[in-house]
């Protein structure tokens, strides 16, 4: 991996956690949710006139995963309204490439090799580590937490094959954005 790539993985991690105390920290959870999805849909909304658009084989996809994410936001909300972001936020992160590995080896029929298995291991182990520690705050949101953690699973691999299919991560990426938010912001202003 390019040191390029490397701060853009970290720079999106930051932003990722960032956004989530922002929703975490608020009083009205759901609607914080809501208002970071409109915000990353509005974002999108500027930056997608200036690339070409993903193929049409790539739009089923993009609707499935703007259809995942508008659940990814409300259980996002409900997990940090009945649980610390401490035990939600390692729940729902950790849980989830643990899933993405057991569908892509068993549905994709993309198994992982021993050492990618021992990383993902390692992975869920030190997140979920965070977990076990906050143990005790808020488990009622346990559920909602493992509730998202598939809805992010099921992202994850929807998002995989359709970023392959497009042939153009980056517009992929901001329609899904576009997807997920526009119906989230709709419903608000409802």
């Amino acid at each position: 991996m390019s040191g390029a790539v490397l701060a853009l993985v970290l720079l999106a991690a930051a932003l990722h956690a960032s956004w989530n105390a922002v929703v975490k920290g608020g009083q009205d959870k759901l609607l914080n949710s809501v208002a970071v999805a409109t915000a990353a849909a509005l974002i999108a909304a500027l930056l997608l006139p200036l690339l070409a658009l993903p193929p049409q084989a790539a739009w089923p996809f993009i609707a499935a995963s703007g259809l995942l994410h508008v659940a990814y936001y409300v259980l996002v909300a409900r997990a940090y309204a009945a649980a610390d972001m401490a035990v939600a936020y390692p729940v729902m992160r950790g849980s989830a490439p643990l899933l993405v590995a057991l569908s892509s080896a068993a549905v994709l029929l993309e198994p992982l090799g021993l050492t990618a298995w021992a990383g993902v291991a390692l992975l869920c182990a030190g997140i979920l580590g965070f977990a076990v520690a906050a143990r005790g705050h808020g488990v009622a949101g346990l559920g909602y937490a493992l509730l998202n953690a598939v809805v992010i699973a099921a992202y994850t691999v929807v998002d995989g094959l359709g970023a392959r299919l497009s042939g153009r991560p980056l517009a992929y990426t901001l329609c899904v954005l576009l997807a997920g938010g526009a119906p989230l912001a709709l419903w608000a202003l409802a």
